[in-house]
C-alpha cells in the first residue's frame, strides 16, 4: 500500500508500522486537507524524454 504523507508526518526514526491498511482511514480523517487535491494539477517532465 502507499499513501501520501508530508514531511511533516516523517519523525526522524520513521517505522514502517506507523501506517497501515488497518489505521490508514483514522489518519485520512485527522487531516486538514486532501492529500491528493492537486494531484492532477502537478506539472512533471521525464528529463529522459
Amino acid at each position: 500500500m502507499s499513501t501520501s504523507v508530508a514531511w511533516s508526518e516523517v519523525p526522524a526514526k520513521l517505522s514502517p508500522a506507523r501506517w497501515t491498511v488497518l489505521n490508514l482511514t483514522d489518519r485520512l480523517e485527522r487531516l486538514q486537507a486532501d492529500p491528493w487535491a492537486e494531484i492532477g494539477t502537478v506539472r512533471q517532465r521525464n528529463p529522459g524524454t
